[in-house]
């Protein structure tokens, strides 16, 4: 049952992080982009300790196209994050995000997605539908 902590301390972080981006007086986008560079430098070492034999996936260009288009996509979410009045759409947001990664590496990496994925892909479709009725 490690997945329900892990759960409330993702929803719990999640929140603490909406309050603070929200209340953030930063010029530009310099809160977000420190986030990510020390996120993908514990990445990197985490990958280097423990998959030593896979380092020369590194030297592929679409794994540095998949980080950019991520990167552009979280900095689209703090920016959403900034000038949206209700945290909700910041989640729907997210919830889209994923739901445009999946589609990407599904046509474009031509990678397989399970009916757990297709499952999800339609629940955040549906509660993005539902939000935008509201």
């Amino acid at each position: 049952m490690y997945w329900l902590s892990l759960l409330i301390l993702k929803s719990l972080m999640s929140a603490i992080l909406i309050i603070y981006i929200k209340n953030d007086d930063t010029k530009y986008l310099i809160f977000p982009i420190i986030v990510n560079i020390i996120i993908g430098f514990f990445c990197i070492i985490y990958f280097l300790l423990f998959y030593k034999k896979y380092t020369s996936e590194l030297y592929k260009p679409k794994y540095y196209i998949y980080a950019l288009v991520v990167f552009i996509l979280i900095l689209l979410g703090f920016y959403l994050i900034k000038i949206t009045p209700n945290p909700a759409y910041y989640r729907a947001f997210v919830s889209l995000e994923i739901m445009i990664i999946l589609m990407y590496f599904y046509f474009i990496g031509k990678t397989k997605i399970s009916e757990r994925g297709i499952a999800g892909i339609v629940m955040a479709a549906s509660g993005l539908i539902l939000l935008s009725f509201n």
